[in-house]
């Protein structure tokens, strides 16, 4: 369908983190299915997925209340069609906390990443980092990783996995739990290498951000 391919588009440019060009990619998606209505849209469209992606476009471009927004709307769309509790409300519950963290509402960000259980790999961000909070941050990726290894076929694929495996080899590495971080990392990259050699996931120079784009393809 050809918003959908829009609204697709426009989240792969948001990796790329060309947000403002793929804010008005998104817009397209919204203009072919701005005259039909709702239960139209319910039956033939993504209309969730539009607002979850036009909003992180625009927080690719700096701006906050107006990304709030879109998800918060994506969210009233994605109880319409998948009802309460989907694993797409992770996403935007995922994405809300994001927004939050940027404009320096920790405990804010803290509440969104403890709603679903999909989100649990930002959890240890909003928190500091002792001994303590990174005991807490493992058993929280430790639930996430079970989750995610439950949702791999299908899902069809290991992506999410492999991200909340490199999560855990850096808590792990600051632990100094040298050998245990090392198994997890290289899990990890072997499956985020084989994802990306088919050339479905943008590469970016910066190791840091390359997981966040990677991630972020996941949920195109």
């Amino acid at each position: 369908m050809l918003a959908t391919s829009y609204s697709a588009v426009g989240f792969a440019l948001v990796g790329l983190y060309r947000g403002e060009e793929a804010a008005k990619v998104i817009e397209k998606a919204f203009a072919v299915s701005k005259d039909k209505t709702d239960v139209e849209k319910l039956a033939g469209y993504n209309v969730d997925r539009y607002y979850r992606n036009l909003g992180r476009a625009k927080f690719y471009m700096g701006l906050f209340d107006e990304p709030k927004r879109d998800v918060e709307e994506s969210q009233r769309w994605q109880a319409r069609v998948y009802g309460e509790g989907s694993h797409y409300h992770g996403e935007a519950q995922y994405d809300l906390g994001e927004i939050a963290m940027k404009q320096g509402n920790l405990q804010s960000a803290n509440t969104h990443s403890k709603r679903p259980m999909i989100s649990c790999s930002q959890e240890s961000q909003p928190i500091s980092r002792s001994w303590r909070a990174d005991e807490k941050a493992l058993t929280c990726f430790e639930r996430c990783l079970t989750i995610c290894q439950i949702n791999e076929p299908k899902r069809g694929d290991q992506g999410e996995s492999a991200r909340v495996m490199w999560r855990i080899s850096q808590v792990l590495n600051r632990q100094r739990k040298i050998k245990e971080a090392a198994a997890f990392h290289d899990a990890a990259e072997k499956t985020k290498s084989t994802l990306e050699k088919p050339g479905e996931f943008p590469h970016v120079d910066d190791y840091e951000n390359s997981w966040d784009c990677f991630l972020g393809q996941l949920y195109r």
